[in-house]
């Protein structure tokens, strides 16, 4: 917001604002507490620090387009704001923004000169109502430039600032950067080649040469005068007949102007100016250079085609998640907070599950317990020997205590590496055993007991957990694509269905998207044995229909869904999935035309994203999920020829592409959208919401693009239908590289309307989790309709690079895959209510914080996959 409306805002409401202020101050604090306030830049849309209680803005470093955010602990409704006892504005939406917000782009704002106070305060509810919490007030000195004292300098008169040079046949024709302890020369400043301290040292001074009869030389830092040398060398921070003083300037971006007179003391005509910007830094900038996959003329580069298909190493996979924090912002200060970590406790005896454990006292043996475990792929250390797969577990209750920390899945066996990786029937099968993940899925619509993992050579397998399947159900299922389809992501569909590969056909070259039908009768009594219908991912066989064609030649996302839903025996007259007998012509009536109809999908799709291509594509799953839903439902004959056809060859059920063509799925629609890095499926709505189906686009910029899918979701009378398009953006940060659903909803969130009272969520459609790389954060964020709001923000220091999100089943638990930091976090963003022994326990040591660090596990490599299912 202009500084000018914004003064004018501030007298027409001093008084009556002074009164509130005086009100609010006198108010007993019980309520949310506002934590910090974060100054904006909002030109670059980014954190620039945190204010202290005293903080100095100086325009001419922080730059004048600038805001200011309250961070808030506890449930707010609202956070005023108030400028010198003045109230300014009253935000009722996360971000809490001093200069407002359009959905978390922030407004510009230009402080008054001078020294101001600045205070927020948290409400419990919306408008200032309900009750005030702790605020949190600082004092502002708004500086137009920043104060500069080089020592040792002696200080000269300050007088007029020189007018605009004119020529005079004087000039400064270098300004040559000097060692001054080895008083030697560096360089020359120049714009493309900063000062790095830590190899040109920090004692440093800057000579000025000249062209002509010189009479002095005149220093302008950052648009400060700092000195006039009336005999050469003219040094910007001095010398002793020759030897310089030295001088170590601050880190960040500068300009050094220097102005030659032809007489003492910046007197007579000035002579030709120059002036350089140059950077300041610690250690070398690292410039992030991506793969280059089209030259200038279009044209697809070869070789680069090749690295990013075949190769998977560290340096390969930086350049596919694309630039990480530190690339972007070079010696940054330290901004993060150390979040609170509940301490871990050891057991001498009891399930292991719980050993060590985080929350409760005195274990002792109840009967009752659950946990949640899964994979996480990473580049190894030691490519020949390690797989790059382990097990762990992510959240566990047993004997009355919670095991909230990451930790390898012990119970369950070997757990490094995974044990799937080293089976007898993969190293039959593939030729060799698995290794080096590629991408991996679960669904979070279906349970789904074992993950699916595309491993290096095109190699497709299965990875489980403790009770996944019986001891005798084997083998596991696996299937190998043809060297030239080469495999990049994966997706499955709502109720474990159908799997969807994105491929590079590196001899064609074009994209493809291949269809897998799935099968999964292991642990029958939880499970449809029905090849292509819902299953809980037990995986027994898995069969390649074919592939369709894609409009673009380097798919790197996929995402999927269909319109299938069971949440369990309630939904099925009480029975599970292994007591509806299709065989059983009521049970069959009843799933294709009667109360049990949500079972099976009558459409869906498959949503692709090209980084490279800028590009996105809807596939229609419908021609093939009608078909598989008619062969085994519409007639008990139907049934029976279906059962009867069931095999592995093209010509049997289900038939491949080949064969029936019609039942390809088809591609309806496609979008141009810059480097989309990551996709996300919406798969369920709440039955009295107010929104629609969506999917969503991450962008390397930060934009997240807002899909309707409701035309290829919508299969109930109230939910809402309308035009596949994109319906609206908003942004999060810097390159966000993954997406998950949240799976758990929150109070007080932005954007959900009210009705009667209550805001009806979809946890499984508009609630979602996003790795943000290049902004080393993970944030939670909330749709509705076409807008997008970020309402959770977490950051720590010991998450510095975080490119996979996922969340647990049975627990308020957020893992994140740290890359460089070779290390998977977990953070607790919930209270644990504990009904069974009547303890609840909220974040934080004293309970009321949003969220905290669970706790970290390190791998021996590079973490880029996480993902787990409910064990037990």
């Amino acid at each position: 917001m202009p500084n000018v409306p914004l003064l004018r805002t501030v007298l027409a409401t001093f008084a009556f604002a002074s009164a509130l202020y005086n009100f609010a101050s006198a108010q007993t604090s019980t309520g949310p507490a506002v934590a910090t306030l974060t100054l904006i830049d909002a030109a670059a849309q980014r954190d620039l620090r945190v204010l202290d209680a005293s903080s100095t803005i100086v325009l001419s470093v922080d730059g004048k387009a600038l805001n200011v955010r309250a961070e808030v602990s506890g449930s707010a409704g609202c956070v005023a704001f108030y400028l010198n006892g003045s109230h300014i504005r009253t935000e009722n939406l996360a971000p809490y923004a001093f200069a407002a917000d359009d959905s978390g782009v922030y407004r510009k704002w230009t402080p008054p000169l001078g020294k101001s106070t600045l205070r927020a305060v948290a409400y419990s509810g919306a408008n200032r109502s309900g009750t005030a919490g702790v605020a949190k007030e600082v004092v502002l000195e708004v500086l137009a430039d920043a104060p500069v004292a080089p020592a040792p300098i002696t200080e000269e008169p300050v007088v007029a600032p020189a007018p605009t040079p004119t020529p005079t046949g004087l000039a400064v024709t270098t300004l040559m950067l000097i060692n001054t302890t080895t008083q030697q020369e560096l360089h020359p400043l120049q714009a493309d080649d900063p000062i790095v301290l830590s190899t040109c040292g920090s004692a440093l001074n800057v000579r000025a040469d000249v062209s002509g009869k010189v009479g002095s030389v005149a220093f302008y830092l950052d648009g400060k005068f700092v000195r006039c040398e009336n005999v050469a060398p003219y040094a910007l921070a001095a010398d002793d007949s020759g030897r310089f003083y030295a001088w170590t300037p601050a880190l960040g971006t500068h300009t050094l102007r220097a102005v030659p007179y032809p007489k003492a003391n910046r007197s007579g005509t000035p002579g030709a100016t120059l002036e350089v910007s140059f950077e300041v830094c610690q250690t070398p900038k690292v410039v992030f250079e991506p793969f280059k996959m089209y030259g200038s003329n279009g044209a697809l580069n070869l070789s680069a085609y090749e690295a990013f298909a075949q190769s998977y190493d560290e340096l390969t996979m930086e350049k596919r998640l694309g630039p990480a924090f530190a690339d972007l912002h070079v010696n940054t200060p330290e901004d993060r907070p150390t979040l609170y970590r509940p301490p871990s406790y050891s057991r001498v005896s009891g399930y292991p599950r719980t050993n060590p454990y985080e929350l409760g006292t005195n274990p002792t043996t109840d009967g009752d317990y659950w946990s949640d475990s899964g994979q996480v792929g990473y580049i190894p250390d030691d490519p020949v020997n390690d797989p790059g797969l382990d097990r762990i577990q992510t959240y566990a209750y047993y004997d009355k205590v919670f095991a909230i920390s990451p930790r390898l899945d012990w119970a369950s066996g070997r757990p490094h590496p995974e044990p799937q990786t080293r089976d007898s029937y993969y190293q039959t099968l593939f030729g060799t055993n698995p290794m080096q993940p590629v991408a991996m899925v679960r669904s979070y619509g279906m349970q789904q007991n074992e993950a699916l993992v595309l491993y290096r050579g095109g190699l497709l397998g299965v990875a489980g957990m403790q009770t996944s399947r019986g001891s005798n159900e084997r083998p596991y299922p696996g299937l190998k694509f043809p060297a030239h389809k080469v495999p990049t992501a994966i997706a499955i569909t709502t109720a474990c269905e159908f799997a969807l590969v994105t491929i590079w056909d590196t001899e064609l070259k074009k994209g493809q998207l291949a269809v897998i039908a799935l099968e999964g009768k292991y642990l029958p009594f939880h499970t449809w044995p029905y090849m292509g219908l819902a299953n809980q991912g037990s995986w027994s066989a898995f069969k390649l229909l074919g592939y369709v064609d894609l409009p673009m030649t380097t798919p790197t996302a996929v995402a999927a869904a269909s319109n299938a839903w069971w949440s369990g025996p309630s939904q099925t007259g009480g029975l599970v999935l292994s007591q509806i007998d299709l065989s059983y012509d009521k049970h069959r009536l009843n799933v294709y035309s009667g109360a049990w109809t949500a079972v099976v999908a009558k459409s869906g799709y498959a949503l692709v994203a090209s980084q490279h291509d800028n590009k996105v594509a809807m596939v229609d799953l419908t021609p093939l999920l009608s078909y598989m839903r008619e062969s085994y439902l519409s007639s008990a004959e139907s049934f029976k020829r279906t059962m009867a056809a069931r095999g592995t060859g093209d010509a049997n059920f289900p038939e491949a592409f080949t064969v029936k063509p019609q039942i390809t799925p088809k591609v309806v629609w496609t979008e141009t959208v810059a480097e989309p890095t990551a996709v996300l499926a919406g798969l369920k709505l709440d039955r009295w919401t107010k929104d629609y189906f969506k999917a969503y686009v991450a962008s390397r910029d930060g934009t997240i693009s807002i899909i309707d899918t409701s035309s290829l979701m919508k299969r109930s009378s109230w939910e809402r239908l309308g035009a596949l398009r994109i319906t609206g953006t908003f942004n999060v940060g810097a390159n966000p590289v993954d997406m998950c659903l949240a799976r758990r909803s929150d109070s007080n969130l932005p954007l959900i309307p009210y009705v009667d009272g209550k805001q009806v969520t979809d946890t499984r459609n508009n609630l979602l989790y996003i790795a943000v790389r290049g902004e080393r954060k993970v944030v939670a964020a909330v749709t509705f309709e076409g807008k997008g709001a970020i309402y959770r923000t977490i950051r720590d220091v010991r998450m510095g690079d975080p490119v996979a999100v996922s969340t647990a089943i049975r627990g308020p638990i957020v893992s994140v895959a740290d890359f460089r930091g070779k290390k998977i976090l977990s953070f607790r963003v919930g209270r644990i209510n504990d009904t069974r022994n009547d303890k609840i326990y909220g974040c934080g040591a004293d309970g009321t914080d949003p969220f905290e660090l669970a706790g970290e596990l390190p791998f021996a490599g590079h973490p880029f996959l996480v993902n787990s299912a409910n064990t037990n």
